[in-house]
């Protein structure tokens, strides 16, 4: 009989940098028209999500192994609503451990910092042709709201 595996939330710190280019590099394999190529890009990609919102950058371990990351931006400036949301930059699951349900409880985690933010809208931007992605925000309750270039703007008020 296997052993149950826990998933812990904890926040992101500048020593899980090589973790999270390894994982998203995995993570945007086949969708790389959406995402940053150059170890040099996601590196700083991590750095700037890092700086915008500490406190909102969580990762997704079982046991010591990082399997996953999400960025939430509560200092974020909807430019339609014209108010501070929770802005999902990022979220990412290492390809191995998906199906798990890694992916929701770190949108949860999301939406609840979101909110002790006194936010009331969650927002996030997807790539319009990955349909697995815009199936999994909507099954947590996010609507399409915009499209812009090759971007569809997904909300849920909280």
């Amino acid at each position: 009989m296997g052993a149950v595996e826990t998933v812990e939330i904890a926040n992101v710190d500048a020593s899980d940098l090589q973790e999270f280019v390894e994982i998203y590099r995995l993570a945007y394999k086949g969708l790389e028209e959406y995402a940053y190529t150059t170890t040099r890009d996601i590196k700083s990609y991590f750095r700037w999500l890092l700086k915008r919102d500490r406190n909102g950058f969580f990762k997704a371990m079982i046991g010591e192994r990082i399997v996953g990351f999400l960025a939430c931006d509560t200092r974020w400036i909807s430019h339609v609503e014209g108010v501070e949301v929770g802005e999902i930059h990022e979220i990412i699951v290492h390809p191995r451990f998906r199906g798990r349900g890694i992916g929701k409880k770190l949108v949860e985690k999301g939406i609840e910092y979101s909110k002790q933010q006194g936010r009331q809208i969650c927002e996030l931007w997807v790539g319009d042709r990955n349909e697995k992605a815009k199936e999994f925000y909507r099954s947590l309750g996010f609507k399409e709201a915009d499209k812009w270039g090759k971007w569809i703007r997904m909300v849920r008020k909280i």
